[in-house]
């Protein structure tokens, strides 16, 4: 899970300050904001001790600056519960943990695109974004580098103490192509997009402007009452037995046909198949590269783990006062 928070954080940030973002889109998100942080941004910043690692202090807005960005995806519900809240707190741990340990035997991290993200922040467009996106008491563009930073040290010291130990051989291929692989029974696959109705009148008329030509996607965002309608009703790859049995009519059609209208107990369908993928039985060959991944990413995830719990065993962690978390919510 910690690689997965650093990976998501480090794309949200360098993403965020990118000079390709558009004006409109960054316009847009900056909005939506507002409000969310309102309760924050407005706060003074906290210097309340909360943590002694290995005779290290860190304040509450350390871990908030830490935490922001998961924070303030969160609803209230979730910011109050204990479980979610104890799992950031030993997420900022683990993070200091491992940024002192990269320090520490000298892992270097190339600057030249953190200073491009500072350049792009440090301009008023950028500060305006840091406000909206970053959620940090007092939207400091140098407090953000300083996090980019840390994290890509540690990404770095990941880097270099896991993938460099990590080794996936043919044999552990080979036994996981026998074990999995080959059991798997060959299913047909299709790129099926779907036109959902409950109501026969709204189907009927959804079907006379395919026949007048307008297109699937244009037809599906006007009448469908299915999630996917937004999509312009792509389901994406469907396989065959995936999905309740009304679906297997969508099977019988040829490749860029729509179907009839299908009455099923759910209400009323039409199907457009773009792409069928037959019933295949994949050769070893054919999946060696898959499984090679699979393999590595596994054994990088459970060293990391072990990686992670030797340097909590060693460390004198020590709890100095509890976080607020009420200052990403209203009280």
């Amino acid at each position: 899970m910690y690689r997965l928070l650093i990976v998501s954080s480090i794309l949200f940030l360098t993403t965020t300050f990118s000079i390709s973002c558009s004006k409109e889109s960054k316009t847009e998100i900056i909005a939506n904001k507002v409000k969310d942080i309102e309760n924050v941004v407005n706060k003074e910043v906290s210097k309340k001790e909360i943590l002694s690692i290995n005779g290290n202090i860190f304040y509450e807005n350390d871990f908030f600056a830490f935490a922001s960005n998961v924070l303030r995806e969160m609803d209230e519900e979730s910011i109050k519960n204990k479980t979610i809240q104890e799992n950031l707190i030993k997420e900022f741990i683990e993070h200091k943990l491992l940024y002192a340990e990269a320090k520490r035997i000298g892992i270097e991290e190339n600057s030249n695109e953190i200073e491009k993200i500072v350049v792009t922040i440090n301009s008023d467009e950028g500060t305006q974004d840091l406000k909206a996106y970053s959620g940090y008491y007092n939207s400091d563009p140098q407090a953000l580098s300083s996090i980019i930073h840390e994290r890509r040290l540690v990404e770095g010291l990941l880097a270099h103490v896991i993938n460099s130990n990590i080794v996936v051989s043919d044999k552990d291929i080979r036994k996981r192509y026998d074990e999995v692989e080959a059991k798997k029974i060959p299913e047909k696959k299709a790129h099926i997009f779907h036109i959902f109705t409950k109501k026969e009148d709204t189907a009927k008329k959804a079907y006379d402007e395919l026949q007048k030509g307008i297109s699937f996607s244009e037809v599906a965002l006007r009448y469908s009452d299915g999630p996917e309608k937004n999509h312009g009703g792509d389901l994406g790859f469907v396989s065959e037995n995936d999905y309740p049995e009304i679906f297997a009519e969508a099977f019988k059609l040829a490749k860029n046909k729509y179907s009839n209208i299908i009455k099923s107990d759910y209400g009323y369908h039409i199907f457009l198949v773009k792409e069928i993928i037959n019933a295949k039985k994949y050769t070893y060959d054919d999946v060696k590269s898959k499984i090679y991944f699979e393999l590595y990413s596994q054994q990088q995830e459970e060293k990391t783990r072990e990686f992670i719990n030797g340097l909590f065993v060693k460390a004198d962690i020590k709890n100095i006062n509890n976080i607020d978390f009420s200052k990403y919510y209203s009280k």
